[in-house]
């Protein structure tokens, strides 16, 4: 095998990032490389490349990725697939004769997406949907008395009813409440479930995974062509163990901790918190530590946390706090003189506590950077075990950049 110096990947903001070339003499070298799964990509020709790290895409052009694509429709499934093919000449059309009733397309993204705006797009070459309902889902589930998830069951946060619309292309804010239309004749519902239970709504912070659109009226020759999801980034921590990483997690308490892997699954029906229940009144305050190991170099400049209780009846939500103060602190995997990881600084949030139930996502932003490794450091008690319940919840841990994998 051969190594030689070469351009990692791209130019991204007038930056450069250097890597090492990567050349083998034999296919037995080939075959033993070891390599980070989802970091690169072994072309047909041999050429190997890394993988390119996005902002601002579309998240339904991926979605069958991460599993996503067609949830489920009730009408004329044949057709389903092209409100997700990218060309405008295409569309989904339900079948009169399956009835109202049936007329109906989700799609699913695949995991959970932050979204700043969701294009609607029908045919023009004939007359738009009139009458339909716009429902968004971060993917939550109904859940039972004891909190275990139920199968096939799926709750909306958000639903937007249109009426007499002339627009063929609809653009939605999906953080907020009325999702940024003002159609006549609408009405909204904020916070409901598929149930129609409504609860008390409170503004929506982008979370997006399924996507449905329920017609009330059909019209001849109408079609919807295209959604389209704009989203802050490709999430870097999805993928993290398959790639080789990991994520080490450790307490002050004398316990073994796991379901690490349930904050990189973009899944926010599954999460990871630090329990304190059995924790007494010590004296004492207990710190825990989540170092995550992205099994290759990224350039990174924006971390989202995502604690959102989702599942748990409003009355005991409250039971599921995130967190009095933490520090994030990065590593490029360079070596300290005791023989550590040698970690810098890179956001720190003050104790506050609106951090505790009421902040639920925590979004920073800081100078990009190579980073291999990512600590989190946080206590799960104050003074001295005074206070305790669920603090430290996550259901998702983001990285977002605008660069390739680089080793």
């Amino acid at each position: 095998m051969k190594i030689t110096r070469a351009l990692c990947f791209v130019i991204a903001l007038g930056s450069f990032a250097f890597g090492e070339r990567v050349s083998f003499d034999s296919r037995s070298a080939w075959q033993e490389w070891a390599y980070p799964v989802g970091a690169v990509d072994l072309q047909a020709t041999g050429r190997i490349q890394p993988v390119p790290v996005r902002k601002n895409i579309d998240a339904v052009r991926n979605a069958e990725h991460f599993g996503g694509g067609i949830r489920s429709v009730g009408s004329n499934a044949r057709d389903a697939g092209r409100i997700m093919d990218g060309n405008p000449a295409t569309s989904w059309s339900p079948d009169p004769a399956d009835g109202i009733e049936n007329a109906y397309i989700e799609l699913d993204l695949g995991r959970l997406v932050t979204a700043s705006e969701i294009v609607i797009t029908f045919d023009k070459s004939a007359p738009p949907f009139e009458f339909f309902t716009i429902l968004l889902s971060s993917g939550e589930k109904f859940f039972t008395n004891a909190l275990v998830p139920v199968e096939g069951t799926l709750g909306y946060g958000l639903s937007k009813g249109i009426g007499f619309n002339e627009s063929h292309e609809l653009v939605l804010d999906p953080r907020q409440r009325t999702l940024g239309l003002s159609a006549s004749g609408s009405d909204d519902i904020g916070g409901g479930f598929v149930d129609g239970t409504v609860h008390e709504f409170k503004e929506s912070s982008g979370l997006v995974r399924i996507i449905r659109i329920e017609l009330a009226k059909f019209v001849e020759g109408a079609g919807l062509a295209e959604i389209s999801v704009s989203s802050i980034g490709d999430n870097i921590s999805l993928g993290i163990i398959e790639r080789g990483g990991s994520i080490e997690l450790i307490t002050d308490l004398q316990a073994v901790l796991s379901g690490g892997e349930n904050m990189v699954d973009g899944d926010i029906v599954t999460n990871w918190g630090m329990q304190t229940y059995h924790q007494t009144q010590t004296g004492f305050d207990i710190f825990n530590r989540i170092i995550f190991d992205l099994g290759a170099h990224y350039w990174i400049d924006q971390i989202r946390i995502i604690g959102e209780p989702a599942g748990a009846p409003s009355r005991i939500r409250s039971r599921y706090a995130n967190f009095f103060w933490y520090q994030l602190l990065a590593s490029d995997g360079s070596i300290a003189p005791d023989g550590t990881l040698n970690f810098h600084e890179i956001a720190f949030v003050d104790d506050n506590p609106l951090n505790e139930t009421t902040i639920r996502n925590f979004d920073h932003q800081f100078e990009l950077q190579k980073i291999r490794y990512i600590k989190q450091y946080f206590p799960s008690s104050r003074h001295g075990g005074q206070r305790t319940g669920t603090h430290g919840s996550y259901r998702l841990f983001a990285l977002i950049s605008e660069f390739p994998s680089c080793s």
